[in-house]
C-alpha cells in the first residue's frame, strides 16, 4: 500500500510529444534513393547518352504508309528506325514512340501513299462482304451422340 501511495503522489509524467518533436527534427533526412544510370552511357556518371536515329528494318522492312489495322482502319506512317545512343548502343526509343517528323524517310512517295489507301479500301471491303455473307444452313443430324444400334 506504501507504493502506491508514493506513486500518486508523484503525480502524472508530462506528456512526450515536445520530445517526440525535438528527436525528430534532430534526426537524419531520409537518405536518398539509387542513382538514376538510365541517363548515364555505359552507367559512368554525369556521362550522357548521344542520342542517333537508326533504321532497324528487321527482315528488310523499310519505313512506309500501311494499313492500320487496329482502331478505324485508315492509312499511317509505318517507322523503321529507333533512337539509339551513338556510346553504348542502347535503345531509348523505339519506332512507334517517334513522331513521324522524326522519321528521315518522311513522308514518304505520294505514289506510296496512294497505294496504301487503295489497299486499305480493298481490305474494308472484302471485311464487309465477308461480314454480310449468310452462313450455311447446318445439315445433318445435330447431337453429338452416335446412335447405338439397337439389337432385337
Amino acid at each position: 500500500m506504501a507504493s502506491r501511495k508514493r506513486l500518486r503522489d508523484w503525480g502524472r509524467p508530462p506528456g512526450r510529444s515536445a520530445e517526440v518533436r525535438a528527436a525528430v527534427a534532430e534526426a537524419p533526412k531520409q537518405v536518398p534513393g539509387r542513382k538514376d544510370t538510365r541517363r548515364w552511357c555505359h552507367g559512368k556518371e554525369g556521362r550522357e547518352h548521344v542520342p542517333q536515329i537508326v533504321c532497324h528494318g528487321l527482315y528488310g522492312r523499310v519505313c512506309q504508309w500501311a494499313e492500320r489495322w487496329i482502331s478505324d482502319g485508315g492509312i499511317h506512317w509505318h517507322c523503321e528506325h529507333r533512337e539509339t545512343c551513338a556510346g553504348c548502343g542502347k535503345v531509348i526509343r523505339e519506332g512507334w514512340q517517334l513522331a513521324a517528323a522524326e522519321c528521315p524517310a518522311y513522308p514518304g512517295s505520294p505514289d506510296q501513299r496512294a497505294a496504301a489507301e487503295a489497299e486499305a479500301a480493298r481490305a474494308r471491303q472484302w471485311w464487309e462482304d465477308r461480314r454480310r455473307q449468310a452462313r450455311r444452313p447446318v445439315d445433318g443430324p445435330q447431337g453429338y451422340r452416335r446412335r447405338r444400334k439397337v439389337e432385337a
